[in-house]
């Protein structure tokens, strides 16, 4: 290190080292070559082959020789022309070997997440310009530093080539700086869906890609334009006012909804893509665009297969009331319609600010959540096209698909049941610490051993978002300490609690009921933060003893023993109402219980309850299973539940 700082302060301190030995010291030339000669051959001998500053070394030694040889000044004013002529043929040549030239180099070295960005090739071309602009400012100053030599005393040569020359180099790199932030800008900026036209991105700007990244199977800008201009014409002939996005493939789902937008269409997104559920939507005036075959519906791929020489592809704008009409079965699998105008889950895109989003752009997104869930189709779709980051066509159906990405940083967009699987299971866990992987999560929220366990896995705790269909993303939380319980409200979000408990909400995202109550009981303390207490029907009266069915859960989990636990409301003619519980034994617990019954295993589990809950809330009926009946955002589907309370003991 110290070598390479002695080299570097000579290469940029030479012209000063020859004012002083030439005016100053009035060294004879020769004495001056030896001493530099003696230096440079120092220098490569202690030094390795391999050392960047080996040329900077040769340079001065075949200065060193020329003066020797020729006892010449103007052979020793030479070295920054040849330092000119050395960067010049650097750079230049790096034109001709490399798209972006040296200074995409230069650049990936600074911020190695260019090389998978949106801008990855409009990147290339702005470090190609400034290559080009270096290469003839190396040509301008080598020039002046010939001149120099030649033909102007010593001191105006070391006033040039030791002052002013790193003037202007300053200066270039000042200019450039400007220019590239508001590059960076240009690039960088959310276009929303209803401000997008022709001319919004660049046409070789990445906005999907199929399998691994650096497999270069892209979705661009310019395929955008082009394949929404045929589906908007299939549509257009289409007399239906409602079309179905039954669509399983990331880009075409961000393809059919714009298309149908812009054609003037409501956009039906089922929350599941059974003809089952989709029969039950059906008023009659719905047509259904798909990428599964499906009977009847206008299949995508053979829409975009076709070949149509007059494409309009000017796009047309979508108006501010466009409508997506969202349905959620929640657990009892029946539709339910919840209208948003795209501009509400535009805005509702924003509603978490700079919190993440300074660090969105910098990595690869992949996704578990399916597009047709709220939580899906704002942050695995909506928000990534409006900030022109890639989205993976297809998402990853198991965390063991992380390890087969790349060395990327990886934005997960998941659901508490995809990051239980990843922490159940040790093949996978031990994988996981060497990826760079932060998380959005939502669905239902992690218990706090839960998201401890998945920041010892992934290296950090998970961002939690608090939403609903209905209202959008209404509250966030990082679990990082003791006030981890308690949510933080986005911004333009208003709270309240109604008379039975339950959290009443206002803002933006929220289309018809405003305020929008939801089930969720919830206390709210003076600085506006939350905690939930369980859902409505989670409060139950037990021998005129109100009890929070989530309570005794996580009483249940904080035993040690169970990984998961689910505590409900039964009712009996002969008991009353009483809980019962369904949980996920852990492996120590499963050993441990090994050759018992069932009887004396729940025995166990009642002693140990008894010093944290009262007798009549103590769970009566107990059973164990592998894991709870979850859909994939993670929701308790309750049909099943009762089904397992319902069988009979093994």
């Amino acid at each position: 290190m110290i070598r390479k700082i002695v080299v570097g302060v000579l290469a940029i301190a030479y012209p000063v080292f020859v004012f002083l030995a030439l005016v100053i010291f009035k060294l004879p030339v020769r004495v001056i070559g030896i001493v530099i000669a003696v230096f440079a051959l120092s220098m490569l001998i202690l030094k390795g082959s391999d050392d960047r500053s080996r040329v900077t070394t040769i340079a001065l030694a075949v200065i060193a020789i020329c003066v020797m040889v020729f006892a010449s000044e103007v052979a020793l004013k030479f070295y920054p022309v040849l330092v000119n002529a050395v960067l010049l043929a650097t750079f230049g040549g790096s034109l001709f070997s490399k798209p972006g030239g040296i200074v995409y180099d230069f650049a990936n070295l600074g911020d190695s997440t260019l090389r998978y960005g949106a801008h990855r090739n409009a990147i290339m071309r702005y470090c190609r310009k400034v290559t080009m602009v270096w290469c003839a400012f190396f040509v301008l100053n080598g020039s002046a530093a010939l001149v120099t030599a030649l033909f102007m005393p010593v001191e105006f040569w070391t006033l040039y080539n030791g002052f002013l020359t790193y003037m202007l180099i300053g200066l270039l790199f000042a200019l450039e700086f400007i220019v590239r932030v508001h590059v960076q800008r240009r690039l960088r900026r959310p276009v929303f869906i209803s401000q997008m036209s022709r001319t919004s991105r660049e046409d070789d700007c990445i906005l999907a890609y199929d399998g691994r990244f650096e497999d270069g199977v892209f979705k661009c800008w310019k395929d955008f334009l082009i394949e929404s201009a045929r589906l908007r014409d299939a549509l257009s002939r289409r007399p239906e006012g409602k079309v179905v996005v039954n669509v399983e493939d990331n880009w075409n789902f961000i393809l059919a909804l714009c298309s149908i937008l812009q054609v003037g269409k409501v956009a039906l997104v089922p929350s599941n893509l059974t003809i089952d559920f989709m029969r039950q939507m059906d008023d009659g005036d719905m047509a259904c665009l798909s990428d599964r075959h499906l009977e009847g519906a206008m299949d995508i791929g053979d829409i975009l297969s076709e070949e149509k020489c007059d494409l309009d592809l000017e796009m047309p704008v979508i108006g501010p009331e466009a409508r997506i009409v969202l349905y959620t079965s929640g657990s009892t699998g029946k539709p339910k319609a919840c209208e948003h105008f795209l501009w509400e889950l535009e805005d509702d895109n924003d509603s978490l600010g700079e919190y993440y989003r300074k660090d969105f752009q910098k990595r690869l997104l992949v996704s578990s959540v399916p597009p047709q869930h709220a939580f899906g189709i704002v942050f695995s779709i909506i928000k990534p096209f409006i900030h022109a980051v890639p989205i993976s066509r297809r998402r990853i159906l198991g965390p063991d698909e992380l390890a087969g990405l790349g060395d990327h940083r990886l934005l997960l967009i998941s659901t508490p049941s995809f990051l239980r699987l990843a922490i159940s299971d040790d093949a996978i866990s031990h994988g996981i610490p060497s990826r760079d992987v932060s998380m959005i999560v939502a669905g239902s929220p992690l218990h706090r051993h839960e998201a401890k366990k998945v920041a010892e896995v992934f290296g950090r705790f998970p961002f939690e978002i608090y939403g609903s269909t209905e209202t959008g993303a209404i509250a966030r939380r990082v679990d990082v300490d003791e006030e981890a319980s308690w949510w933080t409200v986005n911004h333009s979000v208003k709270i309240s609690i109604d008379d039975d408990g339950c959290l009443v909400v206002s803002c933006d995202g929220v289309h018809g009921e405003c305020p929008f109550t939801t089930s969720d009981v919830v206390e709210i303390r003076e600085d506006g933060r939350f905690r939930l207490l369980g859902r409505r029907d989670s409060i139950v009266k037990i021998a005129e003893k109100r009890v929070s069915l989530v309570e005794i859960a996580d009483r249940v989990v904080q035993t040690g023993l169970v990984e998961d636990a689910l505590a409900v409301r039964q009712d009996s003619e002969s008991r009353g109402v009483y809980v019962a519980v369904v949980a996920v034994l852990c492996d120590e617990a499963r050993a441990r219980f090994e050759g018992m019954s069932h009887g004396q295993v729940v025995k166990v589990f009642r002693n140990i309850l008894s010093n944290s809950l009262e007798g009549v809330t103590i769970p009566r009926k107990w059973r164990f299973v592998d894991a709870i009946p979850r859909n994939e955002m993670g929701k308790v589907q309750m049909e099943e539940v009762d089904a397992i309370l319902k069988e009979p003991v093994v």
